[in-house]
C-alpha cells in the first residue's frame, strides 16, 4: 500500500514473500487534514472490532511502536522459523504501524495485516466476531517467532524419571 509521510515523500509497502495477494493501489479512504502522530482510527472490516482494539493497543505500546519505526526488526527476521509465519507478520505489522504514526490519513484500512492474520491462521478467516485477546496473543506469537534470534533448534527427547513414570 502507498502512505504518505510527514516529509511529503509517498511511500510503497509491500509484505515479502506474499506473491500476487497484494495489489498496488492507493489508500481509497478519504484523507483528511494531516492526523497527528499516532491518532489514527481503523476501519471496521465487518465484525473485525476486536481485531482493531488488539491493533491499537499494540500500535500505542511505546516500546512495540519504536522497535518497528526504527526498523530495528529488520536485522532479526527469521524466515527459517516453522513457528513464524517467515517474517509475513512482522513485515506487514511494520507496513501497519509505520501507516498508524506516520501516514496522513486520520483513517487506516488494515486491509493487508487482515489478509495475512487470515493466511496465517486460518481460525481468524472471513469477517466474524472472535474474541480479542486470543487475536492478540496470536500476533505477539506470531511475532515473536518471526523474530526470534535462535536461528537453528535442536530438539532432544526427554525421558521422565522413574518416579513420574506410569507403570
Amino acid at each position: 500500500f502507498f502512505f504518505q509521510a510527514e516529509d511529503g515523500i509517498r511511500y510503497f509497502c509491500l509484505s515479502r514473500g506474499l506473491g500476487d495477494v497484494y495489489k498496488r493501489q492507493e489508500q481509497t479512504l478519504a484523507e483528511g487534514p494531516s492526523s497527528v502522530k499516532g491518532q489514527c482510527g481503523l476501519q471496521n472490516l465487518g465484525n473485525t472490532c476486536y481485531m482493531n482494539s488488539a491493533l491499537q493497543a499494540l500500535s500505542n505500546t511505546n516500546e512495540i511502536k519504536d522497535y518497528f519505526l526504527t526498523e530495528r526488526f529488520k536485522r532479526e527476521i527469521n524466515e527459517t522459523n516453522r513457528l513464524g509465519t517467515q517474517g509475513k507478520l512482522a513485515e506487514t505489522f511494520h507496513c501497519f504501524i509505520k501507516q498508524m504514526w506516520w501516514g496522513s490519513s486520520q483513517v487506516y484500512s488494515p486491509w493487508a495485516l487482515k489478509r495475512v492474520i487470515d493466511q496465517c491462521q486460518p481460525m481468524f478467516q472471513g469477517f466474524q466476531q472472535h474474541d480479542s485477546q486470543e487475536l492478540l496473543n496470536f500476533v505477539l506469537d506470531a511475532i515473536h517467532e518471526d523474530l526470534n534470534r535462535i536461528k537453528a533448534v535442536s530438539y532432544t527427547h526427554l525421558t521422565l524419571p522413574t518416579i513420574y513414570q506410569v507403570q
